[in-house]
């Protein structure tokens, strides 16, 4: 798959005060969220539950480490199962699964959030935590940060649409850094009173991620870091999907050959269609 016809030349901007009390990580995402969108055929509030998710995971990858993968994987009662799956260098994918008709504006009390990354040393690590609608998706983030990952930190995310679809999505980390004075600290739980309604407040700036992060620091002295791109995307290609049927037993794989009929395969994560012909799998029972 095409990675997106059209991409920024950056949404995720990383900032700190000067005073060394907060890091800040911001991100605007609503172009991926409506590649992602389209591909998977969401609309409404099934669209926007989908990109907070998908924001999610490219918010917590940047925070704690950019440079490794991470997913996220929210589990709902009432069927809802979404996945998302944010990778180094800002290719972003994910698999939503919604009941019949769509449009699930709440994920319920019993809902778990799961959070898996790559650790230095390669080392995986997994973490469950309760998500509910009354904390949302930014309330989940929050609470594995703090719980798993050990970092005390605020999170929102939030998406806005209308009839056309997502018109602004993403959301933003504020970390607060060992020793920061009370007074700072003071200002911030104040200043983020008012992103109660990212989704608002991303309307009124426009989505720009600049804007977002001067105002998330309103009065403060800061310095951006870095800015980074986060885009939805697909790494699939031929070569995985026949590198996949290699591990097929070698007798299926003969059978499949001697049918003579040419494969169809779909990527589950950005629907592209790969056939696969018997020459191709022939290959495979040479080298086996």
């Amino acid at each position: 798959m095409a990675e997106t016809e059209e991409r920024v030349s950056y949404n995720v901007v990383r900032a700190i005060t000067k005073d060394g009390a907060f890091r800040v990580i911001a991100a605007s995402t609503a172009a991926m969220v409506r590649d992602a969108a389209r591909v998977h055929e969401l609309t409404g509030s099934s669209a926007a539950m989908f990109g907070e998710l998908l924001t999610g995971a490219v918010l917590l990858r940047e925070t704690m480490a950019p440079h490794y993968r991470l997913q996220l994987s929210l589990d709902a009662a009432n069927g809802v199962k979404l996945l998302a799956d944010s990778q180094p260098g800002g290719l972003t994918r994910g698999l939503p699964s919604f009941p019949p008709g769509h449009q699930v504006a709440h994920f319920g009390p019993e809902a778990t959030l799961k959070a898996s990354r790559i650790m230095f040393g390669g080392r995986l690590h997994q973490s469950v935590v309760g998500a509910s609608d009354v904390d949302g998706i930014g309330g989940a983030l929050m609470a594995y940060a703090q719980t798993s990952a050990q970092v005390t930190a605020t999170i929102g995310v939030g998406c806005t649409d209308d009839a056309s679809g997502i018109t602004h999505c993403g959301g933003y980390v504020v970390q607060l850094l060992p020793d920061a004075p009370q007074g700072p600290l003071m200002v911030m739980t104040e200043r983020l009173a008012d992103f109660a309604d990212l989704g608002a407040v991303l309307v009124e700036l426009g989505g720009d991620v600049d804007a977002l992060v001067a105002e998330l620091l309103y009065g403060m002295e800061f310095s951006v870091l870095d800015s980074q791109t986060a885009f939805w995307g697909c790494n699939c290609s031929q070569q995985r999907v026949v590198g996949a049927l290699a591990s097929l037993g070698a007798d299926e794989i003969t059978g499949i050959v001697d049918s003579g009929e040419v494969l169809d395969i779909d990527c589950d994560y950005c629907r592209t269609t790969y056939q696969v012909s018997p020459e191709q799998l022939r290959s495979l029972l040479v080298r086996s």
